[in-house]
Parts: structure tokens; C-alpha cells; sequence
């Protein structure tokens, strides 16, 4: 099972519910976040693996960790969040938050943005890139600042 996949599942089936009320979806979008939440978060050293078995153990616990599948992983999650107010969502989007801000965000004045990879227990980051940066202001900052209005994340926005 890919993270990202999964994530993406969750939005779809949040934002269907959104539109139409069916509450069907909201559980096709807790079954897809809860296999994340179980299975797809190192607890270890922080941050989302990226592919998972069907029974969700982690396929390459080594491999390095992607600005791409943490960003994503936070957007079914602020989704399901925006559709049901669940703080067990709100309590895991902030987990990737602040892991994507600990481990991704360099906050050098001259060069500040998001790595596009780091290794696996966060010990290097490398390379950025404009990917990097803008998916996280499309998978999550624009919905958080929207949500709560919090200064903070008016600033990551301008930053």
C-alpha cells in the first residue's frame, strides 16, 4: 500500500462526503486514515514510510523520507479533519506538521524552505526544490491557516 495513496483516498472520500452527506464516505475515509495511523507512521524516528505490505508492514524501513509523501500524507488527514472536526485527525496532522517542520524546513534567512528528502532517521537532508515547498502549502499550510486562522501559518505561507 502506497502512503500517499491512501492519503489521497481519505480526501476524496472526505471531500465526497463534503459535497453529498453520505456518511458512507466518511468511513471509507477513517478506513484508509486508520491503516495509515497503525501502520504507516515511524515511530522511531518521526516522519511517514512510504510503501507498506497489505498488512501494513513497513516495505523499506530505510529508505530516505520524501518532502513529497510527508506533505501528502497530511492531506487526506486535514481533509477528514475540515469534514468532521476528529481530533484524533487534528492530533495527527499535527504529529506530520511538526515532524515536516523539525526534520524538512530549513529556517536559514537565506535559504529557507523544504528539503526534498532526508534520510530515514533525519541524520542528513538534502537537496530543495520549488516541489517541495509549494506541496506543502497545497497539501496542508493554506488549509491550516484557513481552518484556524493562526498567524503562524500566515507566516509559513509568506515565507
Amino acid at each position: 500500500k502506497n502512503l500517499v495513496s491512501q492519503s489521497r483516498d481519505a480526501y476524496g472520500f472526505a471531500r465526497a462526503f463534503m459535497l453529498t452527506g453520505n456518511e458512507t464516505y466518511l468511513t471509507m475515509a477513517r478506513s484508509a486514515l486508520n491503516f495509515m495511523y497503525q501502520h504507516a507512521w515511524d515511530s522511531l524516528h518521526d516522519g511517514w514510510y512510504a510503501t507498506l505490505d497489505h498488512v501494513g508492514t513497513a516495505r523499506s524501513p530505510g529508505e530516505n523520507k520524501t518532502a513529497f509523501d510527508q506533505h501528502y500524507a497530511l492531506l487526506g488527514i486535514i481533509a477528514n479533519y475540515e469534514a468532521t472536526h476528529d481530533t484524533l485527525d487534528w492530533r495527527w496532522l499535527m504529529r506530520g506538521y511538526q515532524s515536516n517542520e523539525t526534520h524538512l524546513w530549513e529556517n536559514n534567512p537565506q535559504y529557507f524552505g523544504y528539503f526534498d528528502y532526508g534520510s530515514y532517521e533525519w541524520n542528513t537532508r538534502l537537496n530543495k526544490s520549488f516541489n517541495a515547498t509549494v506541496d506543502a502549502i497545497t497539501t496542508h499550510v493554506l488549509y491550516l491557516y484557513l481552518l484556524t486562522g493562526d498567524q503562524v501559518y500566515r507566516d509559513r505561507l509568506l515565507q
